[in-house]
């Protein structure tokens, strides 16, 4: 089986979008486990939430 070209390039796009997504993904899991750990940005999340909230509901 001889793959062309350009049926490789498309391989190599699409192993390195996979790569990319997968990184991101990993590093929105760190940041999450961080946060949820960590009492005060928890909280200081949920004041930003429910300020922002209330300001917008009162609109």
């Amino acid at each position: 089986m001889c793959l062309s070209e350009a049926s490789l390039t498309n391989l190599q796009r699409i192993l390195n979008f996979y790569s990319l997504r997968n990184l991101a993904s990993n590093e929105l899991f760190f940041i999450y486990l961080f946060i949820c750990n960590n009492p005060f940005l928890l909280f200081f999340f949920y004041l930003l939430y429910v300020l922002t909230f209330r300001i917008a509901s009162t609109c």
